[in-house]
This record gives structure tokens, C-alpha cells and sequence, in this order.
């Protein structure tokens, strides 16, 4: 499970480094887990992705939620898993369950162990 003091690491760590960074890809990554839910099918998750900006960052209890603009929130959480900022392509870790690729090459991932959530809603 995500612990606070990492969420909260993370959340500055993606206000400091991605605000205003634009969304070119996602894909699901590159392992299958029966634990890991998300709120709509992949495909349709990764259609309101792409082209999105990062707009900010918090953390509340063992939640990450990314802000996106316009008109989204990506919210990753209750989970044992890593989720890290890369880069390059030279430091993903071999096994992951979801891939945001940005612009200038910075890549977001999210490694689920146990079980978790990657879910994507409207802002509203």
C-alpha cells in the first residue's frame, strides 16, 4: 500500500516535474494482474489521456491524484506497488501495469504487487 509520506513525496515530485508536461502515450505496460482495477476499459482511459496536461499533484491517505487539464483526474491507489518518474526509457522497471509517456520523453509508471486501483475521472 501506498503510505502517505509517499504520496505526498510523489505528489511534490509531480508538481515539481511535470507540471504543464503534455501527455503523448499510455499504454497498460507490460504485465497482466487480475488485481488491478480501473474505472472504464484501458482503451477508453487512454483516449482521454492522450494529449492531456499536467496541471498538478496531492496526496490524501494512500491516494495519488493527478490533476489533468483539461477536466481530469488520474487517481492511483490502495495498492502495494511502486509509482516512479523516469527519464528515460533506460530506468523502467521490468515489470509495470500502466505507462504515461510525455512529450519531452519523461515516462510515469505504476507497478501494482499486490492489488490497486488506476481509475480516471471528470473533475467535476
Amino acid at each position: 500500500m501506498l503510505e502517505l509520506p509517499e504520496v505526498l513525496a510523489l505528489a511534490k515530485q509531480i508538481r515539481d516535474e511535470l507540471r504543464g508536461g503534455r501527455i503523448v502515450s499510455i499504454n497498460r505496460g507490460n504485465a497482466v494482474h487480475k488485481w488491478v482495477w480501473y474505472n472504464r476499459e484501458f482503451e477508453e482511459n487512454a483516449k482521454h489521456l492522450e494529449g492531456k496536461t499536467v496541471a498538478g499533484a496531492e496526496g490524501k491517505g494512500g491516494w495519488l491524484f493527478v490533476s489533468l487539464h483539461p477536466g481530469y483526474v488520474l487517481a492511483c491507489g490502495d495498492m502495494g506497488g511502486r509509482v516512479q518518474l523516469h527519464r528515460s526509457d533506460a530506468t523502467l522497471p521490468k515489470r509495470r501495469h500502466l505507462q504515461v509517456t510525455f512529450e519531452d520523453g519523461r515516462i510515469l509508471t505504476v507497478a501494482i504487487q499486490g492489488w490497486g486501483y488506476v481509475t480516471l475521472f471528470k473533475e467535476d
